[in-house]
């Protein structure tokens, strides 16, 4: 099932930037599957649903659907030059590839990590991995990736065989005007239907149509209630490019370029271009600390050069589409052709889960025979006292003298002991040996006199 709203539809075509947040979350309903959504971003950085659908699983199969669908309502790529960010999930980049071949793409950083830590680990990497991908010129991009390749060579090789152009902002298209590295919005999304995803398929959509409703007025009254030409979260930003200004130094050329010193390095500024060395300007239509610093020089407002994505005014359009309320299930018209069967139930992997009976409020309940650890008080071999064990006890441990003493009495009396059975042993022995030469003798002087007697 695709769902695409009009008024969803209508104002993300209008006003919104031409970048779209894909991804999957999984149904916790008695008929399990997947929701597919696609996200846009609004001028205040917030997110704003497009579209969604149902399907069975994850694949590449029901991601070529629903782009198809998608592209279909939004417009060809050669048309709006849409750029997606993913968590590279399963079967969406070859999908990318043969539906949109045209289209940027994006990765989400923190789940490109997660895939690098496995066999690079350190927060060393970590740091260098995320400041490569925070760099916005190709110089500092190199050095951070030179200083890894000195780290580890390995780790040097696995980024590089990655197109920088996924997770890299400096390699990042100009035309959407934004740098986002992660893929939040649709992480927000999922995390709005949270409960919807444990109802079935139709109440599901029902209550996803229904938060969609209720947001677009409520993003549009609070908007209202702001003063300023632009949206408060981009003036947070600029307020924080104004603060900077003051380690940077302008230097007008006459025309519309400046140089701008700053920590030792100089920049180029076009005021009316809207670009700077620095690629942050062009990256994300906001001025940066560099293109501020030039706009004071000429004794201007920053706001003046924001780009028109960012206005009040561009928001207030964008939330101006109006999703309608409907009759509940019984004023739908019925229809002749066959009844919509529900899909097909889906075994999940892994142990099934026990359906215990819940017993009543007054049924008794089994009683263990079992102590419980949590009712029993630990008593210390060390003090004698309740409530701790002897590896945490604070009391010196007992003096082992005494019993030493009486160990050393035992192991000596054990000692005599054995050496009076050794030598009682060996007397025996030589008694038992006498005694027997001693018969022996014996039995010879009588054999001889019996000898002699017979002679």
């Amino acid at each position: 099932m695709y769902v695409c709203l009009a008024a969803c539809r209508t104002g993300f075509l209008e006003e919104c930037r031409p970048i779209i947040s894909l991804d999957a979350c999984h149904l916790r309903g008695f008929l399990k599957g997947q929701l597919l959504a696609a996200v846009g971003i609004d001028g205040n950085d917030g997110m704003y649903p497009i579209a969604f659908a149902v399907c069975k699983g994850e694949t590449k199969d029901s991601w070529s659907w629903f782009l198809e669908l998608l592209l279909a309502d939004i417009g060809p790529v050669r048309e709006r030059g849409w750029t997606f960010t993913s968590d590279q999930q399963k079967g969406l980049l070859p999908t990318l590839a043969i539906v949109a071949p045209e289209a940027h793409t994006r990765f989400c950083v923190r789940h490109l990590y997660a895939n690098f830590k496995k066999e690079h680990k350190g927060k060393l990497l970590k740091d260098l991995m995320w400041a490569a991908a925070r760099e916005t010129t190709r110089s500092g991009f190199e050095a951070k990736m030179e200083m890894m390749r000195n780290v580890d060579v390995n780790a040097y090789g696995h980024l590089m065989g990655i197109d920088c152009a996924h997770w890299s902002r400096h390699a990042f298209s100009t035309r959407p005007k934004c740098d986002m590295l992660l893929n939040n919005l649709c992480e927000s999304f999922n995390s709005k239907i949270i409960d919807a995803r444990d109802k079935s398929i139709l109440t599901m959509c029902e209550m996803i149509r229904r938060y969609l409703m209720k947001r677009i007025p409520r993003n549009r009254d609070t908007m209202l209630k702001k003063s300023g030409p632009i949206c408060p979260r981009i003036q947070d930003k600029l307020e924080v490019n104004k603060e900077a200004t003051r380690d940077c130094t302008s230097t007008w050329s006459g025309g519309s370029k400046f140089e701008v010193h700053c920590k030792g390095k100089q920049f180029v500024v076009d005021l009316d271009k809207h670009t700077c060395a620095c690629y942050r300007w062009d990256l994300t239509g906001i001025p940066c600390k560099h293109a501020v610093s030039a706009i004071a020089y000429k004794k201007e407002r920053a706001e003046n050069y924001v780009h028109h994505y960012y206005k009040v005014e561009t928001y207030l359009r964008t939330y101006s589409h109006l999703i309608q309320p409907t009759n509940g299930e019984e004023f739908w018209p019925k229809e002749a052709s066959d009844k919509i069967l529900p899909p097909k139930m889906l075994i999940q992997p892994g142990r099934p889960k026990e359906n215990k009976r819940k017993k009543a409020a007054d049924e008794a309940q089994r009683i263990s025979h079992k102590l419980k650890k949590s009712s029993t008080a630990q008593k210390c071999t060390n003090c004698g006292q309740l409530g701790h064990n002897k590896r945490g006890c604070k009391v010196p441990p007992k003096s082992n003298d005494a019993s030493e003493g009486q160990t050393e009495q035992r192991q000596g009396a054990t000692s005599t002991i054995g050496r009076q059975n050794h030598v009682s042993t060996q007397t025996s022995v030589a008694g038992s040996n006498g005694v027997g030469r001693s018969r022996k003798g014996a039995g010879a002087g009588v054999g001889k006199g019996s000898a002699g007697s017979g002679a």
